[in-house]
């Protein structure tokens, strides 16, 4: 940070980037330097042949250019390992070495050429053995070529030149011309943008919906990253840096936690007064206490035994603006967030959830049954299987030939065929698969939805930008409802086709007192919550389990509304329910914030991140905090800083990150000040660890709590953070609860991680 200049332009790469592959160079030339060192040693005489000559000279030519090269590369490594990510100023020799590798560069191909030429020449007479050691030398220098090439290639940015002078206002008299720059420069960015999309998702399609859907991704992403002078191992760095802080975050509060209790039982406690509504609201409603503007010790107390301790006013410069409407709110006595004032029903129960979570499963198809059982799971589908079934069922449309889908839903749920009404497994962008079937047991009539499984389903969840949506609550149907876009258009496909091809009534007819039960995981999860607010009016008795929904789903008038049929259930740590625009343009600011404040060079942050991601945070790394005080914004200590003074780092850093942070922060409260924050739909059951298992073998000890939005407002940084998302792992820790008779607590005694 910023980005490496070289040849008059921009690339995607920093100068403290070439650490790790200078090194891995110097490893590999040295190898091919003792591999070519030794074959001229062992068959020197074997070349005194025809020809022989041309491929001695080609392999001291070899012999002296690899020192060379390996030099270069040591004195690369050493640049570009000085300094801290901001201070570019100390790695000035990085971009001239990077000219003379360039100019050495040129010989080396020349040279690789040749001695391809010369090592294929039918003259050649030398010993087959000989020449063929040579060839494969002279491969391995080309190979070598290649590789740099196509690193040249992935660097590249094909905004470099513009990147240079970014579209900035200087006066009121320049304001026009810079407008005009800045609109010239985010269309470049976004067709750059739907370049990259439509190569990496080139397999989704061309239709419309899918242009459609590039086009909304492009301009997101190039909003996102606009005047952001970051490259990806920067964004890593910051990443780490985070993980660290909220670990240490967290540490903290457990020892403040214990501080309390220790105090407690010597003397009587203290009452802790709450920051707006009353008790017996702040049980039920599911306060977050981490939204306390309070940093003292009795407030970390309170973060620690129930909390989303990373949205404290005070202790994050990122959550600056959130805690200022906290503040806001909580001074004008007007609590706005959901769940405050109506208790969950009484059918969003963990032995519910555990029932409906197989039907969200099963949807997944063959796919993820064989993923769930990797040894038997083909032979337990065996038997399912329709054998010579090219003609297709009505009850299924676009399985394959021999129903491999519809066998891995009746092996899932234990439906059988009569009971299923239809299924869908037709996919594209904007149109998800799903099934309607009947449930003897629970008299339900089940509407499950698939989540994601396909690049249009990628498509569809990134499609992020929220589109009204029409409600009709309590007979008005212009209730200001808005959703995120993509998603509204997949629930809106599933209702045409239940309404085209009359689904529901057919599932109905008989079973008048069934109830309409609508369930998905992740982006099914996400479609079956919209589509409940959208089939509610017809259904009052409606139903919906979202199991691990994304986040920024509906916005509070949505959510609020939501709270009656909709239950969500979120599993420890997961990432998706936590992304929302919001939520990102938050990360963002506080990936900046990290990166501009590390007084450590970005290697070694990298190394530790990988260390911690295999082995975990040793607790010698935070046992210091026995002693400290709080952490900082920075995630550290007094005693061991992670991260250098912000005046301290200022002074030697650009102009450039303090714009990328002024307008990080702008673009933050414009985002919550201007706009709706979208929100997770309906009541939520959060699923947490009480015991964590080992970390290789054992499994957890789960339990749930009732838990409000603000709980999921930002991202949590661990292993743990993929693997939760995973279906087979939501059942498992829901099984796991349900065999415990467990339901859901207050959500005071919810955890902070």
């Amino acid at each position: 940070m910023p980005g490496l200049v070289v040849f008059g332009r921009r690339w995607m790469i920093g100068s403290d980037d070439l650490v790790f592959p200078a090194l891995v160079e110097i490893l590999v030339r040295i190898t091919w330097l003792m591999a070519i060192v030794i074959v001229v040693a062992i068959h020197h005489s074997n070349l005194y042949c025809s020809g022989g000559n041309l491929l001695y000279i080609y392999l001291l030519g070899t012999i002296i250019l690899n020192p060379l090269v390996i030099l270069l590369c040591l004195a690369l490594a050493y640049s570009s390992a000085r300094g801290t990510i901001t201070s570019s100023w100390t790695r000035h020799r990085v971009a001239p070495l990077l000219y003379v590798r360039m100019l050495l560069f040129v010989p080396e191909i020349a040279w690789s050429i040749i001695g391809v030429y010369w090592a294929f020449d039918e003259s050649i007479g030398c010993e087959r053995p000989v020449v063929k050691i040579i060839k494969a030398t002279a491969i391995s220098s080309l190979c070598l070529v290649l590789i740099f090439l196509v690193v040249m290639a992935i660097i590249f940015d094909p905004l470099g030149a513009m990147s240079l002078n970014p579209p900035r206002p200087r006066s009121r008299s320049s304001s026009c011309v810079s407008q005009s720059s800045e609109h010239l420069y985010r269309h470049e960015a976004a067709k750059v943008w739907e370049t990259r999309c439509r190569l990496l998702c080139c397999c989704a399609g061309n239709d419309e919906h899918s242009k459609a859907a590039f086009s909304d991704i492009a301009k997101l992403f190039a909003t996102f990253f606009e005047g952001v002078d970051l490259v990806p191992s920067d964004i890593a760095a910051g990443l780490v840096l985070l993980q660290i802080q909220q670990e240490k975050q967290k540490r903290w509060n457990t020892i403040q936690a214990k501080r309390t209790a220790a105090a407690a039982s010597r003397s009587e406690p203290s009452v802790q007064r709450p920051l707006r509504g009353d008790p017996a609201q702040i049980q039920d409603g599911g306060t977050d206490a981490g939204l306390s503007a309070s940093t003292s010790p009795e407030g970390a107390a309170v973060a620690a035994s129930g909390v989303d301790v990373g949205l404290s006013a005070s202790t994050s410069a990122g959550a600056a603006p959130e805690g200022a409407a906290v503040a806001a709110e909580g001074a004008s006595g007007v609590d706005v967030r959901p769940g405050a004032s109506t208790a969950p029903k009484e059918w969003m129960n963990v032995r519910n959830a555990t029932h409906f979570v197989k039907f969200a499963l099963g949807v997944y198809g063959w796919p993820l049954y064989a993923y769930m059982h990797p040894v038997m799971g083909w032979f337990r589908l065996w038997g399912k299987i329709r054998c010579c079934s090219c003609v297709r069922q009505s009850s299924a449309v676009d399985d394959n030939c021999v129903g491999c889908n519809m066998a891995a839903i009746r092996k899932q749920t234990g439906l059988r065929d009569e009971h299923i009404i239809h299924a869908s497994f037709h996919n594209r962008t904007y149109e998800v698969a799903f099934f309607v079937a009947v449930d003897e047991e629970t008299e339900s009539i089940i509407l499950s939805i698939r989540g994601t499984l396909s690049l249009g389903d990628a498509l569809t969840d990134l499609s992020a930008e929220s589109c009204s949506m029409s409600m009709d609550v309590d007979g008005d149907p212009q209730t200001p409802g808005r959703a995120h876009k993509g998603i509204l258009r997949s629930a809106q496909y599933v209702k045409a086709m239940l309404e085209q091809q009359h689904l529901l009534e057919t599932a109905f007819q008989g079973r008048e007192h069934y109830t309409l039960v609508v369930m998905g995981h992740s982006l099914g999860g996400g479609c079956a919550s919209i589509l409940a607010c959208l089939l509610r009016p017809a259904h009052p008795r409606l139903q919906c389990f979202a199991y691990s929904p994304p986040g920024g789903l509906l916005n509070m008038a949505a959510t609020i509304e939501s709270q009656e049929y909709v239950c969500s259930v979120v599993l420890g740590k997961d990432l998706v329910p936590r992304l929302s625009i919001h939520a990102m343009e938050d990360l963002k600011f506080k990936v900046l914030t990290a990166v501009h404040d590390c007084d450590r060079p970005k290697y070694r942050i990298l190394m530790r991140g990988v260390w911690y991601a295999i082995f975990g945070m040793p607790t010698l790394d935070v046992a210091v905090m026995e002693t400290d005080s709080e952490p900082t914004s920075g995630g550290t200590s007094p005693r061991r800083p992670l991260l250098g003074s912000r005046e301290e780092t200022r002074s030697r850093s650009g102009s450039t990150v303090e714009e990328a942070l002024r307008d990080s922060f702008m673009k933050i409260s414009e985002a919550r000040f201007c706009q709706e924050k979208m929100l997770l739909p309906g009541k939520i059951m959060y699923i947490t660890e009480a015991s964590p298992g080992g970390r290789f073998f054992g499994s957890p000890v789960y339990q749930v709590t009732w838990a409000g939005t603000q709980t999921f407002q930002e991202v949590i940084f661990s292993p743990k953070m993929v693997t939760d998302h995973l279906p087979d792992v939501v059942l498992r820790a829901l099984s796991q609860l349900n065999e415990a008779n467990t339901e859901p607590l207050p959500s005071a005694t919810a955890p902070a991680y």
